[in-house]
C-alpha cells in the first residue's frame, strides 16, 4: 500500500509531503522525514495521512491535529464528508520539529505619508537592544506610494536626521542581528518629524493672567489663524481668523502684528466694542462632554439654570446635547432684560430626557448683542447601576 504523509491547512492542501510503499499488514511507526518547510506562527497544522493508490470517494484520510479536533484522538474525513471518530484508536502520531536559532529578522513598515511636506526631519526609535544584538534602521523615501520597491535603502540612526531630500511617502525597515541566542532585540515604537512648507511660527505671550498662543492650522493654511487662550481658570478660549503673525505689550494693551496684511497692527483686547465693522462676532461658551463625576451611570435630567449679568433688551439661546452627539443642539431662550443685575433663570428639560453624558452651550451671534455668564447648573437624578 503506497501513502502520502504531509504537512496541510483544513482544507488538506499539502505543504509538504513524502510518500512511502508499505508491505500488508506493516505495524509499528514509519518514518517520514519532510524538506525544510516554513510554517506560520499561530496558524494550525495537520498531520494527513492519504492512500494514494485507487483514491475514491469511499477511501479516508487520517488527520491528527493540535487545533481544532481533541488531540491524541483519530478522527476520519471522506470526500465529501464530515468529521467523525475513527473506530478504531490504533492510529497514532509523533511529530518532531527541528529546533534552529535565527540569528536575522527584519521588520518592514507601511507605507506613510506626511501632509504639507517640506523636508524630513529626526527619526527616533523605542527599542530594547541586549548585549549581542542589534538593530539597524533604513528608510525609502518616495514622491508616490507605488514605486517603493526600486527605492534605494538609506540609514539612520536611533536620533539621528533623516538624510534624504525625495517625496513625502516614506518607509521604515528594521534590521535585527544577534551573535548572543539567549538575547532578543525588540523594536516598540517609531517616530518620524518633517517640516512643513506652508504655515507660519507659533507666537506667544502672557497678558492679563492668561497665556495666548497663535498657530497655523490646517494643512493648506499660512498664516497663524487660530489663537488659543488659556486664563488663570484652567480655561481654554479659542479665537478664528484674527491671524496673530507677532505679539507685543505697548502701554500695557496688547498690540498684534497682522500675519495676513502686511503693516497692519491690531490691539487684540478693546472693551465695549461688539461688532466687526457691523457683523456679530460668532461667539459661544462651550463645555466638555459631562460625564457628572459618574460615566457609567444614566442619569434623568429635568432642568438647567443660568446665572447671568444683565446685559440688555435681548436673549441668549441655552443649549444641549446628550451621549457625545456632535448633531443639532436643542435649543432654550434665556431672556437678559430682567431688571435685577444679575439674572438666575430655569429651562425645564422637554420630556426628561435619559442619557450618561450632556453638554451645554451658551451662545448669541446678534450683532452688538453680548452677553456675560456667570455660571450654569444642572438638576438631575441618576439612576443606580444594573
Amino acid at each position: 500500500m503506497t501513502l502520502k504523509v504531509g504537512i496541510g491547512n483544513s482544507n488538506f492542501a499539502f505543504i509538504a509531503s513524502q510518500t512511502r510503499t508499505f508491505a500488508d499488514g506493516a505495524v509499528g511507526y514509519q518514518s517520514f522525514t519532510f524538506s525544510t518547510t516554513t510554517l506560520t506562527a499561530n496558524t494550525t497544522y495537520s498531520i494527513i495521512v492519504q492512500k494514494t493508490d485507487g483514491t475514491d470517494a469511499n477511501d479516508y484520510i487520517y488527520k491528527f491535529s493540535d487545533g481544532t479536533y481533541a488531540k491524541g484522538t483519530a478522527y476520519t474525513y471522506s470526500f465529501p464528508g464530515t468529521w467523525t471518530q475513527s473506530a478504531t484508536d490504533d492510529l497514532g502520531f509523533y511529530v518532531y520539529g527541528t529546533t534552529f536559532t535565527c540569528n536575522a529578522a527584519s521588520y518592514t513598515s507601511q507605507i506613510l505619508t506626511a501632509t504639507s511636506w517640506g523636508s524630513w526631519g529626526a527619526f527616533t526609535a523605542g527599542n530594547t537592544v541586549p548585549s549581542g544584538s542589534a538593530i539597524s534602521y533604513y528608510v525609502k523615501t518616495s514622491t508616490a506610494s507605488d514605486n517603493f520597491a526600486s527605492k534605494p535603502l538609506v540609514s539612520v540612526t536611533n536620533g539621528g536626521a533623516i538624510n534624504s531630500t525625495t517625496g513625502n511617502y516614506i518607509q521604515v525597515i528594521a534590521s535585527f542581528t544577534r551573535t548572543d541566542a539567549t538575547v532578543v532585540p525588540k523594536l516598540d515604537d517609531f517616530n518620524i518629524t518633517y517640516y512643513q512648507t506652508n504655515g507660519n511660527n507659533p507666537q506667544a505671550i502672557a497678558y492679563k493672567d492668561a497665556y495666548y498662543l497663535s498657530v497655523s492650522t490646517g494643512d493648506n493654511s499660512t498664516i497663524n489663524n487660530v489663537i488659543l487662550k488659556f486664563d488663570k481658570n484652567m480655561k481654554w478660549t479659542i479665537f478664528n481668523n484674527l491671524n496673530m503673525g507677532s505679539a507685543c505689550l505697548f502701554r500695557s494693551d496688547l498690540m498684534m502684528g497682522s500675519g495676513q496684511n502686511a503693516g497692519m497692527i491690531h490691539k487684540l483686547d478693546v472693551s465695549g466694542i461688539y461688532a466687526d465693522s457691523g457683523n456679530a462676532y460668532q461667539s459661544y461658551i462651550t463645555t466638555k462632554i459631562l460625564d457628572l463625576g459618574s460615566p457609567i451611570q444614566q442619569k434623568q435630567f429635568f432642568s438647567r439654570w443660568i446665572n447671568a449679568k444683565n446685559s440688555g433688551d435681548w436673549s441668549i439661546y441655552y443649549d444641549y446635547r446628550l451621549d457625545g452627539s456632535t448633531g443639532d443642539w436643542t435649543t432654550g431662550t434665556v431672556d437678559l432684560s430682567d431688571s435685577d443685575n444679575l439674572i438666575f433663570k430655569k429651562l425645564n428639560f422637554a420630556d426628561k430626557p435619559k442619557a450618561n453624558y450632556i453638554q451645554l452651550r451658551i451662545n448669541n451671534n446678534t450683532v452688538n448683542q453680548h452677553f456675560n455668564v456667570r455660571g450654569l447648573s444642572l438638576i438631575y437624578d441618576t439612576f443606580p447601576l444594573e
